[in-house]
């Protein structure tokens, strides 16, 4: 389930993983939403981004919260004999609990430490272009392929975008067909996330793919704010 997603790049990813996964479910994520790490914070406001009403909210939020507290209450009772064993356990190491509790959480930050170094590290492998310089290269032969990556999923209405940039969802971008771009052109990719994140997945992929790919510097808001053109789909 895309809820589960893997920590390959950054918990932004699990984000818009998360995104297009509420677009699909709807309902069922909010009933869900309290048992996966993060997606209880995210639920609400992609309810409103997508539309959902206030009576149907409030329902489904009611009933994953009943379910989250059941599976509390049923576990205590399921596992009482279990839970008394430990508590026994701890209560006879005495101060060595403590000790026990201290190293686990020591463990926790370290290795949330590892992962925003690896975060950082796979960030910087890939090369950047400012919004001046596309804007330059857009005028030049061959013209590079643009690839917006921004989710189609929460797309509503019209957006604007780069000239010429293709939307491409980042979920169905392995599977896309490169024959049609140039082989000598330059592939730039770009999306509205922190980081650039889902920028920098899909030039992972590219890249993968034989291609010479850079990721634009704040994606599609530093692009406009620049004065840059966009067109409106």
């Amino acid at each position: 389930m895309a809820f589960l997603c893997r920590i390959s790049i950054s918990p932004d990813t699990c984000v818009r993983k998360n995104e297009i996964s509420f677009a699909k479910r709807g309902a069922l994520t909010l009933v869900i939403a309290k048992f996966v790490p993060g997606l209880s914070i995210l639920a609400p406001p992609l309810a409103g981004a997508l539309d959902m009403g206030v009576p149907r909210f409030l329902l489904f939020s009611t009933m994953g919260s009943a379910l989250w507290a059941g599976a509390g209450i049923a576990g205590g009772l399921i596992f009482h004999e279990q839970i008394g064993l430990i508590l026994g356990a701890f209560s006879t190491l005495g101060g060595a609990t403590i000790l026990v509790i201290a190293a686990l959480l020591v463990l926790y930050v370290a290795w949330r430490l590892w992962m925003r170094w690896r975060v950082a590290r796979t960030l910087a492998r890939f090369e950047r272009i400012e919004s001046a310089e596309l804007a330059a290269l857009i005028k030049r032969d061959p013209r590079p392929v643009i690839v917006d990556v921004r989710s189609l999923a929460l797309r509503d209405g019209a957006d604007a975008r780069i000239p010429g940039a293709l939307r491409i969802d980042l979920a169905g971008l392995p599977d896309v067909s490169l024959d049609d771009w140039p082989a000598s052109a330059e592939i730039i990719t770009y999306c509205d996330c922190p980081n650039g994140v889902s920028a920098v997945n899909a030039a992972q992929i590219l890249g993968r793919r034989g291609r010479h790919v850079r990721v634009l510097v704040g994606g599609i808001a530093a692009w406009t704010e620049a004065g840059h053109p966009v067109d409106i789909h």
